[in-house]
């Protein structure tokens, strides 16, 4: 299925929103035995505890996994305002993590391998490193997903954005949802797809929502076609005038048959 020429510049950015968001850092830490510590410490951190960057340090000095990939973030994002950005340091904090086993920050590593910051840009290591984290951080299939839809091989690039969607990654379930309307997708299945779209617009991807509408364009002008079709455009265009943070009420239980 093809999409509408109209329509195809805001597919066109709904890709690009999905690159935006997996090139997020992540912030939540492993399970390790010093978990608890170190949360405490990052959420005083987010409550502007003035000493809670310090404690992290702290930790993060003493071998706590989990403390280590939050100063890691702090740092690469430029969270606190005394030591500012830090990429380098970032980059240190995340490869001592992910050398004593943390995950998140392999994958943090794998994204600033990608942005080519506090580390040289190598997108084939960083790929290599998403596939194996995967399995634990659907986001990283995300990453493989628009990686491999860049370069055409659609195969690939359906496999890793089912996986993520299976697992609830709404970025995953606009992609896998986008393919299987435009044909993309190794199959073809319009429940599945509107299935994908809507639970993507019910996490707040206005583009989403616009597919969706879209998808509900035929020939045959039944009367709930039309209805549908319009009513995803204009819950499309609410989320995107709101913002991802104040969505409209009514896209949190949405069925076709309440549209």
């Amino acid at each position: 299925m093809s999409t509408p020429a109209g329509a195809q510049g805001l597919v066109d950015r709904g890709i690009q929103a999905a690159v935006g968001s997996a090139h997020s850092l992540r912030d939540w830490a492993t399970t390790g035995v010093q978990t608890a510590e170190a949360t405490q410490a990052w959420r005083a951190f987010g409550r502007n505890d003035r000493g809670a960057f310090d404690r992290l340090v702290e930790m993060a000095r003493a071998g706590n996994v989990d403390a280590q990939n939050y100063v890691g973030h702090i740092l690469a994002e430029g969270l606190d305002r005394r030591r500012g950005k830090d990429p380098d340091e970032a980059v240190r904090w995340f490869a001592a993590a992910a050398q004593r086993g943390s995950v998140v920050a392999v994958y943090n590593l794998a994204i600033m391998q990608i942005k080519g910051e506090g580390v040289q840009f190598d997108e084939r290591q960083a790929m290599n490193a998403f596939n194996g984290v995967k399995g634990q951080i659907p986001e990283a299939a995300v990453h493989l997903a628009l990686h491999h839809y860049r370069r055409n091989e659609f195969s690939l690039a359906w496999q890793n954005a089912h996986h993520a969607a299976v697992r609830g990654d709404a970025m995953g379930m606009y992609i896998a949802g986008k393919m299987l309307h435009e044909g993309t997708a190794p199959s073809s299945s319009h429940r599945q797809m509107r299935s994908l779209l809507r639970d993507a617009a019910k996490a707040h991807i206005a583009d989403a929502a616009w597919l969706l509408g879209v998808s509900y364009d035929d020939a045959s002008f039944e009367a709930d076609h039309v209805m549908l079709s319009r009513a995803y455009r204009l819950i499309s265009i609410g989320i995107d005038r709101a913002g991802a943070k104040h969505t409209p009420s009514i896209v949190a239980g949405l069925s076709d048959q309440e549209a």
